[in-house]
């Protein structure tokens, strides 16, 4: 299941790459769109991450 989540992801960003490169004209807009998308979906993704909890020490004296 995870190779292939991940082989779906390595698909559309060479697709993306691949669209940028070969529309020369209009490279600059669809980047900058496809870089605001990719940066708005992590930011949905990890929304409701507690980052501090992620650095704090265990109860074990571990991290």
């Amino acid at each position: 299941m995870r190779a292939s989540i991940m082989a779906l992801i390595l698909f559309a960003l060479y697709v993306f790459l691949y669209v940028l490169l070969q529309s020369e004209d209009s490279a600059q807009p669809i980047g900058s769109l496809g870089l605001f998308r990719i940066l708005s979906g992590v930011m949905i993704i990890t929304r409701k991450l507690d980052w501090y909890r992620l650095g704090a020490k265990s109860k074990d004296g571990s991290e």
